[in-house]
């Protein structure tokens, strides 16, 4: 089975600072904040990425109960095969500021 890891903060990663990396493989990630909002607009999310990083993910599985799965801003890249992003309380992946995100054989 996946290896869980499960946060309660903004973001379970932060994944900043150019061509800094995140790796995951195998790994079931929840990220479990709450929204004193309640809309989940207060919330973070599983992975946030920014700055031209790059974020490679295998055989995992993403969930965000109040927030985003992946937020990527400023010029990140998302890298993802075999992967769920799903039951997150706002979107699985959201993409602002010439970010990109190359999806093989992912559940949205």
């Amino acid at each position: 089975g996946l290896c869980t890891v499960e946060g309660f903060g903004h973001s379970v990663f932060q994944v900043m600072g150019k061509h800094s990396e995140l790796r995951l493989k195998g790994i079931r990630l929840l990220h479990s904040a709450a929204s004193p909002a309640g809309d989940g607009t207060d919330v973070g999310g599983a992975i946030f990425a920014m700055a031209k990083t790059q974020t490679d993910l295998s055989n995992s599985s993403i969930t965000s109960v109040k927030g985003l799965g992946i937020w990527c801003v400023q010029d990140s890249r998302v890298l993802a095969s075999e992967t769920a992003l799903l039951n997150c309380g706002r979107s699985g992946l959201a993409m602002f500021g010439d970010s990109s995100a190359r999806l093989k054989d992912c559940e949205l």
